[in-house]
């Protein structure tokens, strides 16, 4: 009884760990791979909102007012993972400042 309780308590923890491992690496890569991303596009002067969409992806987060957008692209906030957080501000959908540019590590 005690041997299959320790045999079933070892497993859990091994399943537990390399989901933790595999949790770590996938929020590391989002992050690297969203920070490349905006990157790739160099000097974003100019850019229209869609011109950086269609490189990055949608904005996690986005309000406008008074013909200003500000829109929050990031990772999902996984346990133990790097994350990557930048929010933009457009004027009239063309580019104008970064905002916030953050990576937190784990």
């Amino acid at each position: 009884m005690a041997e299959s309780y320790l045999i079933v308590m070892g497993i859990a923890f091994a399943v537990l760990f390399v989901g933790g491992c595999l949790n770590s690496m996938t929020g590391q890569s989002q992050a690297k791979s969203l920070n490349s991303r905006f990157v790739s596009l160099g000097n974003m002067g100019g850019k229209t909102y869609d011109d950086i969409v269609s490189v990055v992806g949608e904005p996690r987060a986005q309000s406008s007012s008074g013909g200003i957008t500000v829109c929050t692209w990031g990772t999902s906030p996984l346990p133990g993972a790097q994350q990557y957080q930048v929010t933009l501000v457009f004027e009239n959908d063309v580019f104008t400042r970064i905002a916030d540019e953050t990576t937190t590590s784990p």
